[in-house]
Parts: structure tokens; C-alpha cells; sequence
């Protein structure tokens, strides 16, 4: 018996039900419409927070536009120090003093003290940076003047820079924009009333550290009238300052400890050296103080034994007073 394979049969595409039992259909609708819907969300919030910025870049802007004036006259007055400083550099020859310059005067007058190293007086970058690291001294407070530091001349006029207003052109953060906007108007209420009072002040006084430190090594010391960019003085000063300890010791106190070289030559004492120098050069009257006793006078010689005075002459010297005798010893 004879088997007959069955007739093969034409290609056809399957049915729905055929094709049902492998899985369902993909969702392409659903996904179509949440791709949509966060794509309106995400372009709604970018919308949004680049009006914000355009916003806030606006306002920057319009700020720094109406500090033109004050910042005309911060870098007038900055440009005047900064030259001045600068013509230091060449450190003192010798020593200069306007014959009109009294230290008492310039109490009556705005001043800026400013101190810096040798090495940060080559040019206005080296200026700048040099003067936000100086420490505190106690040279003008021992000359009696209460100016005004120098530093904040460059610490707190720095907003009043052009480039932060190209910054702000170009910032596209608000989180940024927002902090600029802030740090602005806070340096507008703190630091635009000290660097318009630093701009109005009358003289200049500038001690450049030509060492690592004020005791071992000389400062160059300047003085300058602002009103009439004239320099009163000009010194090389080397400090030769130590404290004089005093001691009050009362009964049944303990004894007090006493102080070391270091404490007796510190920074204090130094300063003060320098800043009654500083007086000195200038005319005032400075008390000295020396703790190393004065020569005794002369004592003329005596004539020679028998020798007669001259007629009508007076005794060169008066007859000796016999000395009072010694009191005995207790025993």
C-alpha cells in the first residue's frame, strides 16, 4: 500500500487569532502620548527658567548700569593709589621729608595705611593680591593716627569690576544668576559706603617690608598728600624698639614671671620703634631712653702741693669736707 505525502499549501500571513497565543500587541500609542506629554512638561519648565534668566540678567545689568557713577570714581582713585605704590618700587636712596610735614596735621585729615612686602610692589596683579594677605600692625596706632586700611581697597571694590557684568551676560543658570543677584545688593548695602569713604581720603601712608620680618630687616616708609599726589616722605627706618617691663609687687603677691628676649623685642615693640622714627623724621619731639649710664664729668686736676694762688685770684676748687665717720657694725 502506497502512502501520499499531502499537497503543500501557498504562503498566507497569519491571523490575529494565530498569532495571539506568542503575545500581546506593543503599546505604541500610550508611549507616543507620554513621550509628548513630557516633552510639553520639560520645554514648559526650560521655557520658564530661561525667562527667569533673562529676567535676572536683566536686572543685573540694569544694577551695574547705575553704578557707573561710583565706579568711575573707585577706579579713578584705585588707578592714583596703585601708581603711587608702584613708584615705590624702586625703594629709598635717601631719605626725604617735606620740610612742612607735621604728624599732628594729619589727624585732621581722612587716611589710608597700607602695608606690604617688597616683592608685591612690581606690578597692579602682584599689588592687588599682596594686599589681601597683609596682616595687622600697630605702626599708625603708636603715632598716634587712626587711618583707614588700604586692603579694602581692592577686597571690597571688587564687585564694582566690569567683567561681572559680561559674567552675567553670559550665565544661563538661574540658580547662579539668583546668588549674583543676592551677593550684589548685599555688597551695594555693606560695601559701596566704605569704598566711597576710602575714595575721599587725603593722604597715603605705606611701609614696604623690604625682609621676611620688621626686626631683622629695614621698611621703606612713604607719605603721600592724595589732594595734590606730593610725596612728604620718603625713609629707610631698621626698628631698634624693646619694652621696658615694670613690675608692682604688692605684699604676700606672687612673684611674677619674667619676660624673655622674645617678649621684650616682639612685633609691638617694633612697630612702636618704627612709628617714633617715623615721628622723629618728621619733626616731633620723641623721648629717648637709654639704659646705659652717662660718663661721669671730669674732674679738673689738682695744683700742685705748696703751690700758692695767685694774687687776687679766687680758690680754683672749695676745700674737701671731711668724711663722716663709719657707724659701727651691729654684731
Amino acid at each position: 500500500m502506497t502512502s501520499q505525502k499531502p499537497a503543500p499549501l501557498p504562503a498566507r500571513p497569519p491571523e490575529d487569532a494565530e498569532t495571539a497565543v506568542f503575545g500581546p500587541r506593543f503599546p505604541w500609542k500610550y508611549i507616543a502620548i507620554a513621550v509628548v506629554t513630557i516633552t510639553l512638561v520639560v520645554g514648559g519648565y526650560l521655557l520658564k527658567e530661561a525667562q527667569k534668566a533673562a529676567q535676572l540678567r536683566a536686572q543685573i545689568v540694569r544694577v551695574h548700569e547705575e553704578l557707573d557713577e561710583p565706579r568711575k570714581r573707585y577706579f579713578a582713585f584705585r588707578d592714583k593709589v596703585e601708581k603711587l605704590i608702584l613708584s615705590a618700587s624702586a625703594g629709598v636712596k635717601t631719605d626725604e621729608v617735606d620740610k612742612r610735614l607735621r604728624v599732628e596735621g594729619l589727624r585732621s585729615g581722612r587716611g589710608l595705611y597700607l602695608r606690604l612686602r617688597a616683592a608685591d610692589i612690581k606690578d597692579a596683579k602682584a599689588l592687588a593680591a599682596g594686599a589681601e594677605l597683609v596682616d595687622a600692625d600697630v605702626i599708625n596706632a603708636c603715632m598716634g593716627l587712626a587711618p583707614v586700611s588700604g586692603r579694602g581697597l581692592w577686597a571690597q571694590g571688587a564687585f564694582l569690576d566690569p567683567k561681572h557684568v559680561e559674567e552675567a551676560k553670559n550665565e544661563r543658570s538661574v540658580m547662579k544668576l539668583r546668588v549674583a543677584d543676592e551677593m550684589l545688593a548685599r555688597k551695594i548695602r555693606t560695601d559701596l559706603p566704605a569704598v566711597m569713604s576710602l575714595t575721599k581720603s587725603d593722604w597715603l601712608l605705606l611701609v614696604v617690608q623690604q625682609g621676611d620680618n620688621r626686626r631683622d630687616h629695614p621698611v621703606d616708609v612713604f607719605l603721600w598728600d592724595l589732594r595734590s599726589d606730593t610725596r612728604l616722605l620718603s625713609a629707610r627706618i631698621k626698628a631698634q624698639g624693646a619694652l621696658m617691663p615694670a613690675r608692682v609687687r604688692t605684699a604676700g603677691a606672687p612673684a611674677s614671671p619674667r619676660l624673655t628676649d622674645e617678649n621684650l623685642k616682639g612685633s609691638g615693640a617694633i612697630d612702636c620703634s618704627i612709628a617714633m622714627q617715623i615721628k622723629a623724621l618728621a619733626g616731633a619731639d620723641i623721648p629717648e631712653v637709654q639704659n646705659v649710664p652717662e660718663l661721669s664729668p671730669a674732674v679738673p686736676a689738682s695744683p700742685a702741693a705748696g703751690a700758692a694762688p695767685a694774687a687776687g685770684s679766687a680758690p680754683s676748687t672749695a676745700p674737701a669736707t671731711p668724711a663722716a665717720p663709719a657707724a659701727p657694725r651691729e654684731r
